[in-house]
């Protein structure tokens, strides 16, 4: 996509929530759809745009966190466009080109600027070296799926004393946990967030597996993933939080698909995108 005009209204309404300085296009999810039946025996393809993924930088903001303005973006531009958006200061993105960073790099040297303001300047800086994030992703993913392996021990280990919260609590801690390592080896980004639709959304900028493994198309798969969800402050400080022993089960059985995921991705990650 390259006709930024297209973008013109969303980039208004963006702008409304935040003065953002940078708007790049990290990508799209889009979606075919055919019709078949035996009135028409052509099959019209319709394709349509299901999700665009934004990085917006921005001047530093003591007022909110960088995770509320983008839930405020989201929020905002969600009647029009379905965006999933990600926010960072503008001075900590240039720091990272400085460094070398691996997403920061990406970004400046693949995603399309839908918008900026000229007196900002992110610099010319070169891409990042194969060897080093071959090498960086080794231990990441080591480390990643060590964390994910230990808590669905855990998990299992509650389960069976029927402390359920305990055993939620901890499946999330595994989710969250592979979720973060995988974006952290394709995209080379470390992001700061517990919330798991957030970080699912994030991974289909790489792949639907993950969207897969946690569906929530049906009213019961909603109900499962919101248990999951909620897991994290509620299994241990709310009241009214409950999860019953065949929940977990299926729970576990999806977890564990993510751990199985997870060990099977390259170590390569972002070097092959």
């Amino acid at each position: 996509m390259n006709n930024t005009d297209h973008f013109q209204p969303l980039i208004r309404l963006l702008r409304e929530v935040t003065p953002a300085q940078y708007i790049f296009l990290l990508g799209t999810t889009e979606v075919t759809r055919t019709a078949k039946s035996i009135f028409n025996k052509e099959t019209p393809v319709c394709e349509e745009i299901e999700q665009y993924y934004l990085l917006v930088l921005i001047p530093h903001n003591s007022q909110e966190t960088n995770n509320q303005t983008q839930e405020h973006i989201e929020s905002k531009c969600q009647p029009f466009y379905p965006v999933t958006a990600m926010v960072l200061d503008t001075i900590q993105f240039i720091d990272w080109l400085k460094e070398g960073h691996p997403f920061a790099s990406q970004v400046l040297h693949h995603a399309e600027i839908l918008f900026k303001e000229e007196e900002v300047v992110l610099g010319d800086y070169p891409a990042i070296s194969v060897e080093d994030v071959v090498n960086s992703n080794q231990i990441v993913h080591l480390q990643g799926l060590n964390k994910v392996v230990e808590f669905l021990a855990g998990a299992d280990l509650f389960r069976i004393r029927q402390q359920n919260r305990m055993a939620a609590f901890m499946l999330h801690q595994a989710v969250e946990h592979a979720l973060l390592t995988i974006l952290k080896m394709t995209m080379g980004v470390k992001v700061n967030t517990h919330n798991l639709d957030k970080l699912i959304r994030y991974s289909s900028m790489i792949g639907f597996e993950a969207a897969t493994i946690f569906p929530r198309k049906t009213e019961s798969d909603r109900r499962l993933f919101q248990l999951l969800q909620r897991a994290y402050v509620e299994s241990r400080y709310g009241q009214d939080y409950n999860i019953n022993y065949l929940d977990l089960v299926v729970l576990f059985s999806r977890v564990d698909r993510l751990k199985e995921l997870l060990k099977n991705i390259s170590h390569q990650g972002i070097t092959h995108r």
